[in-house]
């Protein structure tokens, strides 16, 4: 079978030095330092919002800019279309990514809120009505995905680490040698790749997982939950690990499965092995995506992947779970990258 979902997670390593070579040395490289440039002008904390996956990769964002004390908002394009214009300041930089460049609610937003400048639109169509609109256009450039946003989520979270970068006055260079070097997205599609058999059959007798992870590996909670849900039609659920301390842990009990995103570096490794303990203790399976203190045993699954620093961690962090909703997806005979009840997530984010 001519399997499109995993010929666009393996094509994740040219995709990314092809956005990492157009931005550094490229004609996109310009547009970056200028929109950066306009956005530290306003004076004002820079606006993010996206949709679904693109949503989630500005949660990523967020993160390395709160490091750098560079304030944001951060809000959902439905919220901000249907409830929250009234936030959005004049002069005020709003960065919108929309991956397909129609999603509706990015388009309902530009035609409620006229011109808007400075306005910078990440998308990997630069036709569209919302590409066109763009005061500072920065294309993803990354072949469009067959069903879900695979290799357009790792680019477009690339591209925003590489334009927190320029924010933060470094240059983008710096972000894309760190990707780069050592190929460690190779190298995570190779782990999990070798270990996917193990993987699915550690995952497979549970019908809801929680994901889980704290600062930026947050959005690699969320996207690895859609993932599941939209590729293998399992009911997941994706959240801060801190926030599901408090109440919703209730839903763990005996041989439910809990993804936990845990990267080398850490800034709160020690609260993520404090977690670990407490699901084991109720009976979850646990799989951690990352460094785990101790060893794996019969009721925990842990997938060492090396990333250059805890705040690039969801770039690769994600691949596992792309592997693993395509083996469930198989597993529970469904065509992975179909779906029944919407169109296609790249067509609409």
């Amino acid at each position: 079978m001519d399997d499109t979902f995993l010929s666009d997670i393996h094509a994740q390593p040219e995709t990314l030095r092809r956005v990492c070579a157009a931005y550094v040395d490229g004609e996109q490289a310009r547009t970056l330092r200028a929109a950066a440039a306009a956005i530290r002008d306003t004076g004002l904390p820079v606006y993010l919002t996206g949709m679904g996956a693109s949503y989630f990769a500005l949660i990523a964002m967020r993160a390395l800019l709160d490091k750098a004390g560079i304030p944001t908002m951060l809000k959902d394009t439905a919220y901000l279309l249907e409830y929250g214009r009234a936030t959005l300041r004049p002069g005020q930089a709003l960065i919108v990514v929309s991956q397909s460049g129609r999603t509706g609610e990015a388009v309902g937003l530009m035609q409620a809120i006229g011109d808007h400048a400075p306005l910078i639109v990440v998308t990997n169509d630069p036709t569209t009505y919302l590409a066109k609109r763009a005061e500072y256009l920065l294309p993803l450039l990354a072949k469009p995905d067959g069903g879900v946003a695979l290799k357009t989520y790792t680019a477009t979270l690339t591209l925003l680490m590489m334009l927190a970068a320029e924010l933060r006055e470094e240059p983008a260079a710096t972000v894309a040698r760190a990707v780069l070097t050592g190929d460690p997205m190779q190298k995570a599609i190779d782990a999990s790749s070798g270990r996917l058999t193990e993987l699915a059959t550690f995952a497979k007798t549970t019908g809801y997982i929680p994901l889980l992870g704290r600062g930026p590996s947050v959005a690699s909670a969320m996207a690895g939950a859609l993932l599941l849900k939209e590729t293998a039609k399992i009911a997941a659920e994706g959240a801060s690990a801190g926030q599901f301390r408090h109440g919703a842990i209730e839903v763990v009990a005996r041989g439910l499965l809990v993804v936990l995103f845990s990267p080398n570096g850490n800034a709160v490794s020690h609260l993520n092995a404090q977690l670990v303990r407490q699901l084991e203790r109720s009976g979850a399976h646990v799989l951690v995506i990352g460094a785990s203190d101790g060893t794996a045993g019969p009721n925990r699954l842990v997938l060492d992947l090396r990333v250059p620093d805890e705040y690039l961690a969801p770039l690769f962090e994600i691949v596992p779970l792309q592997f693993l909703s395509h083996a469930l997806a198989v597993q529970r005979g469904i065509i992975p990258g179909t779906f029944v009840n919407t169109t296609p997530v790249v067509l609409t984010r």
